[in-house]
């Protein structure tokens, strides 16, 4: 079942209070909960997973506040910012897509059309990546791997509602632009940033920058037709990824916060954030059925990484964008993000049991 599919399910309502604390359903509910009263900047990537996570976690579940108040944050987004402004953080753009397939209000596509515009419109880096802060000299030429997460999916969904081809064809490149920045020629891997100025990357395989990478390209490539000139192209490198990925997974069937330095913490966003994207390549057929086992070893490893009060656990803070990998090794581990709140919730709906077969999870 495809993302959009799950964020308009609509199912009985669950008495969270009453339900039992093992179903999967009260699981979902209990990290959605928790995801609801965490802090969120106006927008970011790491929020804007857990804004999308709960559009998909309230059809699945059928709890409808979630979705609610996910809109309500998409609302208010469109009235603090009624004219797209340089989009550092362009996060949110799929659930704001989703969120007009769930309402066919036309003002919310005529917005979200403007910001795809928008994002268009941007200078470009000489490998084809979008460069999201001209406007700031110490920003001005880097390009981020998060944006794999943001842009080419954003992009593909509004090409789906709207039958333009032009949001494919920018999605696609912008997705290849990201790539050649900071994908590795070898190994696959993608590195946290790149230096248009330079040329170079920052040389750290950041466990959840691989992570974002993942589920971006495998959105992307289950929202771009297979039809695309891009498509193979956007599959294969996928496939490079997820090759080096498989040999990397920890025997727990988690990946490292760095992913090939098996000397640092175990973490779970980059678990969920990879092992979702793994499964969306397979469900696009762009991966082959060979790395579902890697996929159900990831949900094994997180499946229970949830705290009594619906915080997901082993999550590091927000990142920095450093060249030595200390620095991302040092990071603490533990606190309540909506960057590890949301790839879970996602990461889970893909396992719910089918109606009548609570199991577990």
């Amino acid at each position: 079942m495809s993302w959009t599919e799950r964020c308009s399910r609509v199912e009985p309502s669950v008495d969270s209070a009453t339900a039992v604390v093992a179903s999967p359903r009260q699981r979902i509910a209990l990290v959605a909960d928790r995801a609801v009263r965490s802090r969120y900047f106006v927008w970011d990537w790491g929020e804007a997973i857990a804004i999308q996570a709960l559009i998909v976690a309230s059809g699945a579940i059928g709890e409808p506040r979630f979705g609610q108040w996910a809109s309500s944050r998409l609302d208010l987004w469109r009235q603090i910012h009624p004219d797209p402004f340089w989009p550092d953080h362009l996060g949110p753009g799929v659930a704001l897509v989703w969120h007009y397939v769930r309402t066919g209000e036309p003002e919310i596509l005529e917005y979200a059309e403007r910001v795809g515009r928008h994002l268009a419109s941007l200078p470009k880096a000489t490998t084809g990546a979008r460069l999201l802060r001209p406007d700031k000299p110490d920003l001005e030429t880097f390009v981020w791997v998060d944006s794999l997460y943001s842009d080419g999916p954003f992009l593909c969904e509004l090409g789906r509602v709207t039958g333009n081809d032009e949001y494919f064809n920018e999605g696609a490149s912008q997705t290849e632009g990201i790539c050649a920045s900071v994908q590795h020629p070898a190994s696959g891997l993608f590195a946290h940033r790149y230096d248009d100025a330079t040329e170079t990357t920052n040389g750290v395989f950041w466990g959840r920058g691989c992570g974002w990478a993942a589920l971006g390209l495998g959105h992307t490539l289950a929202a771009l037709p297979r039809t695309h000139p891009a498509w193979n192209t956007l599959a294969h490198r996928l496939q490079r990824f997820a090759a080096t990925a498989a040999t990397l997974q920890s025997s727990s069937g988690h990946w490292n916060a760095i992913l090939d330095r098996p000397d640092t913490r175990l973490e779970s966003s980059t678990t969920a954030l990879i092992g979702e994207g793994l499964a969306l390549g397979i469900d696009a057929a762009a991966l082959s059925e060979e790395y579902r086992n890697t996929v159900e070893r990831a949900w094994s490893a997180v499946a229970t990484e949830v705290a009594p009060d619906g915080r997901v656990e082993n999550v590091s803070q927000r990142s920095p964008s450093s060249t030595a990998w200390e620095d991302y090794a040092k990071l603490p581990h533990g606190g309540c993000y909506a960057w590890g709140q949301g790839p879970w919730l996602i990461f889970a709906c893909r396992f719910l049991p089918d109606d009548g077969d609570e199991g577990t999870m």
